[in-house]
């Protein structure tokens, strides 16, 4: 049985995983992160709250900006104004580089390199 706890508002919580603005570099190799051959860049976790009524949504806002390492396949979970997002991460990642697959050294050796993260709101996202 699911309830809807907001019965004032149409909110739609959305994460994703794009591009950081700022991170693009050249691969030097067909490796890509971006949809264009040669072309890496780190991602970051962003969050967006749509209002279904109105069909406005929030500035998209970067949810853990770390200096280093891949952040992917979000999720997130809404239950009576609380938000909890989780993802996989590689900021540990002893062999990070945007210009390559995550794991991998220069050398071509690969390491342990993810582990989940999250983040939690407990005032519907703003």
């Amino acid at each position: 049985m699911s309830f809807q706890f907001d019965k004032t508002h149409e909110w739609v919580y959305i994460v994703y995983d794009p591009s950081k603005p700022g991170t693009l570099v050249p691969t030097g190799t067909t490796f890509f992160t971006t949809g264009v051959a040669g072309q890496g860049s780190q991602a970051g976790i962003f969050f967006t709250r749509y209002d279904g009524a109105t069909g406005t949504n929030t500035t998209p806002a970067l949810i853990d900006d770390e200096s280093t390492g891949q952040q992917f396949f979000p999720d997130i979970s809404a239950d009576g104004g609380v938000l909890h997002v989780l993802w996989w991460d590689s900021r540990l990642d002893p062999n990070y580089s945007p210009t390559r697959p995550i794991g991998n050294s220069a050398a071509g050796v690969v390491a342990p390199s993810l582990d989940v993260w999250a983040a939690r709101s407990a005032d519907n996202g703003t």
